[in-house]
């Protein structure tokens, strides 16, 4: 590792493997600095006994940002395709082709005025400061309706309800509605495909370290400098510290979330404006759920079900990855998902809670699939936060701009920054493109068709 860079990123979720692609790629010296042994961030899965696990679902819509990042970077990835999503209809599940025919019968003139609205300008930023629940009923009346865009924001932007939900993500995520819902996940898992862009970064000349904690970024007479390091020490003894490195550069990426900005950078850098608005973002986005490995499929077919879970009113999703991309577990063995959309702050402290929730979960679970867990090898729960909450006043302009203000040469990226772009997978591969525009003027272009 040299200690002078033309650019300096820290963080390799999503976001920061994509600038620092796009960056080398262009011909810029960069360095990629990761704190945990693995790149990925939220998407980053890991093999253990020939199974492939990771913290919830991460699905890929065709034709949005993220495949338009890989193609830019000239990743070709190997592609597990399924379309067929299912929703909770009625105590029972419908695909989204039988419900929207549903729709055109029992909301014919909410369904028609929604699309005028859709093919309208509209002033997305008013639409940040309401709830998706005050926006539907002020331009619909269906409740039949409301509830499948309530579901559907809730799997999309992580918000369990509607009145919790900014209108301007509602209204993203009807778009997306109307779009094909085509997926796709990586056949062999997502850390193959995001050790590809590491190969790309390496490939042209940039570098990638893990296990190394960026401890500040330096600043002087508002200008980034540089950061310092400490490198993971080579024993692992309690209290112990690695080494500190000074590291130039005169730009810096923060691909991190923005609560953490602060951990590196004292608040007394910024605008005061600045910092309240980071503050005012650390309410967070949650995922409850379990994976478990069972000796055959709990369901046949290549489908994703996005369900409201009657026993605890919440939304979620149930998917069998090992159907669509039979690779990710040992042949004869079966990966089981399900999770739940929830607040972190409601649980993160409360263990118990979380307990009961997944015990309600199960239940259900078991009245849609009987002994979906009998024989099951093993079963794993997990709890992450996601991301800031795309509440009312927190969505949209509400999020920090790609470039810091008041501090030359330091940018962000990620998921809680200005791109609309919806999931979080997209607006973190968006916010990359947009960085690397702003700091280029253009993208360096060299496609390759996915």
């Amino acid at each position: 590792m040299d200690k002078e860079y033309d650019i300096i990123v820290v963080g390799a979720g999503i976001g920061g493997l994509g600038a620092a692609g796009l960056l080398a790629k262009a011909g810029k010296k960069v360095l990629l600095l990761e704190k945990k042994k693995n790149v990925g961030g939220r998407a980053a899965t890991f093999r253990k006994d020939g199974v492939v696990r990771s913290i919830g679902q991460h699905a890929v819509l065709k034709r949005l940002r993220y495949e338009e990042l890989l193609k830019e970077l000239g990743v070709k990835p190997k592609r597990a395709l399924f379309r067929d999503i299912l929703m909770s209809y009625e105590g029972g599940f419908k695909s989204m082709d039988e419900i929207f025919p549903l729709v055109q019968m029992r909301a014919e003139e909410d369904s028609t005025k929604m699309r005028e609205i859709l093919s309208s300008p509209v002033d997305l930023e008013a639409l940040d400061d309401i709830s998706g629940a005050q926006w539907l009923k002020e331009n619909i009346s269906s409740q039949f309706l409301i509830d499948l865009f309530e579901m559907a924001g809730a799997i999309v932007c992580t918000v369990p309800r509607l009145e919790e939900l900014a209108a301007s993500a509602v209204y993203e995520t009807i778009q997306l509605l109307m779009k094909s819902m085509s997926m796709w996940i990586p056949s062999n898992g997502m850390q193959e495909l995001l050790e590809e862009i590491v190969d790309k970064i390496k490939e042209n000349g940039g570098t990638v370290r893990t296990g190394t904690t960026v401890q500040s970024v330096l600043i002087e007479n508002n200008k980034v400098t540089g950061v310092l390091v400490e490198k993971e020490s080579e024993e692992v003894i309690e209290g112990d510290f690695g080494e500190i490195i000074n590291i130039s550069a005169p730009t810096v990426i923060l691909a991190v979330p923005v609560w953490d900005i602060f951990k590196v950078i004292p608040e007394e850098k910024f605008p005061e404006s600045f910092v309240k608005k980071v503050h005012h973002l650390t309410l967070r986005t949650a995922n409850l759920g379990l994976t478990a490995l069972t000796p055959k499929p709990v369901y046949e077919g290549k489908k994703f079900f996005m369900v409201n879970f009657p026993s605890i009113k919440l939304p979620g999703s149930i998917f069998v990855p090992t159907n669509v991309a039979p690779g990710l577990a040992p042949e004869g063995k079966h990966i089981f998902e399900s999770s739940i959309i929830c607040n972190y702050e409601e649980l993160v402290k409360d263990g118990q809670l979380r307990y009961q929730l997944l015990e309600e979960m199960k239940k259900d679970l078991n009245a849609w699939f009987p002994n979906w867990d009998k024989d099951a090898y093993w079963i794993s729960t997990y709890f992450h936060y996601e991301e800031p909450k795309h509440t009312p006043g927190r969505s949209g302009k509400h999020r920090p701009g790609i470039k810091a203000p008041g501090i030359d040469g330091l940018y962000f990226v990620g998921d809680c920054y200005a791109s609309r772009a919806l999931p979080g997978l997209e607006c973190a591969a968006d916010s990359a493109m947009m960085c690397v525009k702003e700091l280029l003027g253009v993208l360096p272009l060299e496609r390759v068709r996915i």
